[in-house]
C-alpha cells in the first residue's frame, strides 16, 4: 500500500507487485530502501551478493525465480555484482519476458527511474 503521499506513483507496479514482488539483485541488502520502496506501493525483495565460488550458484538460484514468473520486475545492480552474474540473471528475464532494468549501485534516484521504467512498460502493456 502507498503511504508515501498523497497519490501512489506507480499504480500498476504497486497492484502488479504485490503478488509477484520487484526483486533487487546485487550489493548488500539496505532496509531503508526496501521501506522506501513499500511506502512507495511496491514490494519489493532483495538478493544481496554472494562472494567467490558460490556467485554464480547464487544467480543462478535467484534465475530459476525469475523464470518460474516469481518477480514482476529485476533491479541488477551492474555496478555491485560480476559481469557472469549479470548474465545470468539477464538471461533469465528475457527468457521469462520479466520486466528488468539497470540499477547501477541501488541509490533512491536510480530506484525511483526504474520504478518509472517499469511503469511505463507495464502501461505500454494494456
Amino acid at each position: 500500500m502507498c503511504t508515501d503521499g498523497p497519490i501512489c506513483p506507480w499504480p500498476l507496479l504497486s497492484s502488479r507487485s504485490a503478488d509477484r514482488p520487484v526483486i533487487i539483485f546485487g550489493g548488500y541488502v539496505l532496509k531503508d530502501k526496501l521501506n522506501w520502496l513499500l511506502r512507495s506501493g511496491v514490494t519489493a525483495e532483495w538478493a544481496a551478493n554472494d562472494c567467490g565460488a558460490r556467485a554464480a550458484g547464487h544467480a543462478q538460484r535467484v534465475a530459476d525465480r525469475i523464470r518460474h514468473n516469481a518477480h514482476i520486475g529485476t533491479v541488477v545492480l551492474n555496478e555491485l555484482i560480476g559481469h557472469d552474474e549479470s548474465v545470468i540473471i539477464l538471461t533469465a528475464c528475457r527468457s521469462s519476458e520479466t520486466l528488468y532494468a539497470m540499477g547501477r549501485k541501488g541509490g533512491k534516484g536510480q530506484l525511483r527511474a526504474v520504478c518509472d521504467e517499469f511503469e511505463r512498460r507495464l502501461r505500454e502493456k494494456l
